[in-house]
């Protein structure tokens, strides 16, 4: 099948727009959410350790494909943000190309669909926390093996479809909705689905059932399945998230990196905009449009913004903080840019039709000034977290978060300790603001109150690093059984710690003790 020529347009027109939006990005640093723990203080990335890598949990997730890529960029460049950045830059470029053909190639007679559906893909507001946040690279990728996928089976060749499924649930778990999203393909192309189209796709739903049973017991499903998760819940869980993410495809107001459970996340015109859109989506369904084949791309439009959000919608539950998140909707947005564009064509008078494109075009501008405003915010630890409390003064997150960006990226402990003052204002029980707060008045010297605030810790929650902070001022004021004892707690807490049997051996050491001394940094050595 030969492509339209103006499919090559769309995709350069697009790709010209990602690359304005997201372009200043290639200037920002890493943000203390996520990215230390899954890339700067990877141990698996940092040391290129293909085998934990690819066998093992790591960074809260089986996510192998994209620390590999990880792996690979530090191996040859390091941690240079530069190049972190413009990697998602260019998967993302990648990526809309590849819609651009899947689109195009699917709904040959519909070109408006390729180009709407390439360029809200491309530029939406929604997308920018895809691209912006480094740590966002396994949503860029397993779009990209996704959509290779999707352009493998519409061309009836399983194996390369097969193989780069796998390549993308390897990226990101979320890419186990793929063999639904095919039998959303055979539904669009025949206008019914039979039971070998089932049959014929189970080695691909075994894969996902299988990658889903393993991430769900990562997340500590079990867990919650203990506690009181009924039918109302699900169906909270289900109705929040579809408001969330139809209000925001349509006004993508007051977006935030963080939406935790307890902070509201809603306005009345979130409420608003998801009634009216289900509203209309009915009504245009059933009764405006008249041809067969556009209900059936719409129908095949709203599947798959439902079946693809489906692994985040937390009908089954597990161990995130959130219900919602603007990365969740990279791929599923699609969905809703196709039935905007079959609402487009079926406009049918003339003048009308011309204000329809002057409405499209003027569409595009608004996502490229919205998106570029945006994607600001990634700037830097400080940046963010201030755009968070700016949105959702309530988020104890965002006060940790921008606390630890001053106490350990830019030095200065004195102007982080009002922000864990404002975290433990919202949350009494914030452990960690706590421990931070004493390393940030260890930082400035005041070490008797720093020592208050360990002590405070280990009554809160008996945490190992607690009691190994506490034993080293303990010993700076000269109380040595008193250190040995807390680091003898925190040996006990953290036994793979080399560095905690170090500070024991110390001890020992400075106690006179030497037999137990060498005892202890045997262990110190067997943990290394």
């Amino acid at each position: 099948m030969s492509l339209p020529r103006y499919l090559w347009w769309t995709v350069a027109g697009a790709c010209l727009a990602a690359i304005i939006v997201f372009g200043p990005t290639l200037q920002y640093s890493f943000v203390n959410y996520d990215d230390p723990e899954i890339l700067q203080k990877n141990d698996d990335v940092l040391n290129f350790d293909i085998g934990n890598i690819l066998f093992k949990q790591s960074a809260y997730d089986y996510i192998p494909v994209t620390l590999l890529s990880f792996a690979i960029e530090n191996k040859i460049f390091g941690l240079n943000p530069t190049i972190y950045h413009l990697d998602n830059l260019l998967f993302h470029l990648i990526n809309i190309v590849l819609l651009a053909l899947f689109l195009f190639t699917l709904f040959p007679e519909k070109p408006l669909i390729g180009i709407l559906g390439t360029f809200v893909f491309a530029i939406h507001p929604l997308q920018v926390e895809s691209v912006a946040w480094i740590t966002q690279r396994k949503n860029v990728i397993y779009v990209m093996f996704y959509l290779l996928a999707l352009l493998s089976y519409c061309e009836k060749r399983l194996w390369p479809a097969g193989i780069f499924f796998v390549l993308s649930v390897m990226a990101k778990a979320t890419a186990i909705t793929l063999p639904f999203l095919f039998l959303l393909i055979d539904f669009l192309q025949r206008g019914r689905l039979e039971k070998r189209d089932i049959k014929a796709k189970w080695p691909f739903f075994l894969i996902s059932l299988g990658v889903a049973v393993i991430h769900l017991q990562m997340h500590g499903t079990d867990v919650h399945l203990k506690k009181s998760y009924t039918i109302l819940d699900v169906g909270h869980n289900f109705f929040s998230s579809l408001t969330f993410y139809i209000s925001k495809c349509f006004l993508p107001l007051n977006l935030a990196p963080y939406y935790e459970k307890n902070v509201f996340a809603f306005h009345w015109y979130d409420f608003a905009v998801t009634i009216a859109a289900v509203l209309f989506a009915i009504v245009f369904v059933t009764r405006i449009v008249k041809n067969k084949k556009d209900k059936n791309i719409c129908l095949f439009g709203i599947g798959l913004f439902i079946l693809t959000l489906g692994p985040t919608l937390q009908l089954v539950p597990f161990g995130n903080y959130f219900l919602y998140a603007d990365r969740y909707i990279y791929f599923p947005i699609i969905g809703m840019a196709i039935f905007l564009a079959i609402i487009f064509e079926q406009v049918k008078k003339e003048d009308l039709r011309q204000f329809s494109f002057i409405a499209i075009f003027v569409l595009i501008g608004a996502m490229v000034i919205s998106s570029y405003n945006r994607q600001v915010i990634w700037k830097d630890s400080i940046t963010l977290w201030e755009s968070q409390i700016e949105t959702y003064p309530r988020t104890e997150l965002a006060y940790f978060n921008l606390g630890g960006a001053y106490l350990f990226e830019n030095n200065n402990a004195e102007k982080s300790i009002p922000y864990y003052q404002k975290a433990l204002e919202i949350d009494p029980t914030y452990v960690e603001a706590v421990f931070n707060w004493g390393l940030a008045l260890n930082s400035l010297k005041k070490e008797r109150e720093a020592l208050e605030k360990f002590e405070q810790v280990i009554k809160m929650a008996n945490v190992g690093k607690a009691y190994l902070n506490a034993g080293i001022l303990w010993q700076r004021f000269g109380n040595l059984d008193r250190a040995i004892e807390y680091f003898k707690a925190g040996t006990e807490r953290e036994p793979k710690i080399a560095k905690a049997w170090e500070l024991l051996a110390s001890a020992y050491q400075a106690k006179g003790m030497m037999s137990e001394a060498l005892e202890a940094q045997h262990r110190a050595i067997s943990s290394q």
